[in-house]
């Protein structure tokens, strides 16, 4: 009979060979140097190398290259289609081509249909079933372009420096320029990269918030930021959380070009923070700010036309050009939708034709401009003309067109003017209430001379009463003689 002892020695055996035999096998194809602008004429001439970071082999010509939303196939020109552990390979988009610049190239090559963009664009290696095995956003800024020099991943940072097809990234291989060009002089032989990795004077990572310190209430303003690693290259991986202030927060992906829409709908002043996330979401890298000044939108229906030509006129108050994209005119029943790229320049006007607005002339003025968020921006009455007279007459006092920035202070004066819900200003209501003590005390003084004038000749018109009475008494005295008896 058959111990316990030795049924689990047994078990014991297999279990310890299973473990100690067990070892994990992962492959990661990873995007390691990319030429996307060469020297001279670069047409067919662009390739991407890729490193098997992995610790099997990889059959590549079953993978794709993702590159302007397209998955290429890999069609294998040259060399072994399986990637060895550490291996590297280039995928070209002409085999030909590539050929007469490296002829002595050995490593492996696949051929693909691709054009990389100049300006930059994102690519990414797919793997059987599509999934991403690595991604990478290029951009010109990072350099490599059109001088001799490729983008390429030294020590995790991508930077440009002497191509290195095949082996490992240097950033001071001098030994790797193309064999048969007729650019590979002994300047480019013994050029070497301006990065300067491990060195102990680099700066740190800074992000920087792309947006003006002044936003007008109601339009959309875009917010964007630009961070740059150790040494000064701009970091397209990771993402930012904005914090706009007002209560609105937004996230948005480093590699974005577009940047994020944002509306302020009161006047005030805002702190704007962004945080700069690496692959580490647990803390940001780094935390910027800045101050954001946001205004009434200084825009007025300044005149408007009559009968025979009704036009509608608009002014620009401030030196800024403004966005009126999707505002709207309303003229009682009738309606005006701005199209898309309508702009009013600093301190000009625009005139709208009866012929474009269609608007037809009827005795009512009642017009009112609306923003994109329906906020009433102006209205135009029979009565706001006294006000448009004189918002324009302090305008032509203020420094809007002369000043590089527009000042809170400056507007609050302005603003003032823009409240269109009084039909005057305190300015025109302080003249009148001028005039119209000056007119009570002119009244006053005409019934003081003719209170006067009238007590003078009442007073002349008795003394000469009593005169008169004083002479006829005397005068019938003198009829009568006393006599002596």
């Amino acid at each position: 009979m058959i111990s316990l002892r030795f049924i689990f020695g047994r078990v014991f055996f297999f279990l310890s060979l299973f473990v100690f035999s067990f070892h994990v096998a992962y492959a990661n194809i990873l995007i390691n140097e990319v030429m996307y602008d060469v020297e001279g004429t670069d047409t067919d001439r662009e390739w991407i190398e890729v490193y098997n970071d992995g610790s099997e082999s990889v059959d590549l010509s079953t993978y794709k290259l993702f590159e302007a939303n397209t998955n290429h196939g890999l069609t294998l020109s040259s060399g072994d289609k399986n990637i060895p552990a550490g291996g590297y390979v280039i995928i070209v988009s002409d085999y030909s081509k590539f050929k007469i610049d490296w002829p002595s190239l050995s490593v492996s090559i696949f051929d693909s249909t691709f054009s990389l963009n100049n300006e930059g664009e994102n690519l990414a290696i797919k793997d059987n079933s599509l999934n991403i095995s690595n991604e990478y956003m290029y951009v010109a800024s990072l350099g490599a372009g059109g001088d001799g020099k490729s983008l390429q991943k030294i020590n995790n940072i991508w930077s440009a420096s002497i191509p290195t097809p095949g082996v490992v990234n240097s950033a001071t291989n001098s030994n790797s320029v193309p064999e048969n060009t007729l650019t590979n002089t002994a300047e480019n032989t013994n050029t070497s990269s301006s990065v300067s990795v491990g060195s102990t004077s680099r700066s740190k990572i800074s992000t920087k918030i792309n947006r003006e310190n002044l936003i007008f209430v109601g339009i959309p303003s875009i917010f964007n930021a630009e961070t740059t690693g150790y040494d000064g290259q701009k970091l397209m991986y990771g993402k930012y959380i904005f914090n706009f202030g007002d209560g609105g927060s937004e996230e948005l992906q480093a590699n974005s070009y577009v940047g994020l829409n944002h509306t302020y709908y009161y006047p005030g002043e805002y702190v704007v923070t962004v945080e700069y996330y690496n692959s580490n979401y647990l803390k940001p890298e780094t935390v910027s700010q800045i101050n954001i000044e946001v205004i009434n939108t200084p825009i007025i229906i300044s005149k408007i036309g009559d009968e025979k030509d009704f036009f509608i006129e608009l002014t620009n108050m401030s030196s800024y050009d403004i966005d009126i994209s999707n505002w709207i005119l309303l003229y009682d029943t009738q309606k005006f939708l701005f199209p898309k790229n309508s702009f009013i320049l600093g301190n000009k006007k625009i005139i709208l034709s009866s012929k474009i607005t269609k608007f037809t002339f009827n005795t009512s003025q009642n017009i009112v401009l609306q923003n994109v968020l329906s906020d009433v921006i102006f209205s135009y009455g029979e009565s706001s003309q006294k006000s448009i007279n004189i918002i324009q007459k302090k305008a032509k006092f203020t420094s809007f067109a002369k000043e590089p920035t527009l000042s809170l202070s400056n507007l609050n004066d302005t603003n003032k003017y823009l409240n269109f819900d009084a039909d005057l200003s305190s300015e025109d209501l302080s003249a009148r209430a001028i005039g119209s003590n000056t007119l009570i005390k002119d009244k006053n003084n005409v019934y003081t001379f003719l209170f006067s004038f009238i007590l003078f000749v009442g007073l002349a018109s008795v003394a000469v009463y009593y005169l008169r009475m004083s002479k006829r008494k005397k005068q019938l005295g003198d009829d009568f003689d006393i006599l002596d008896e």
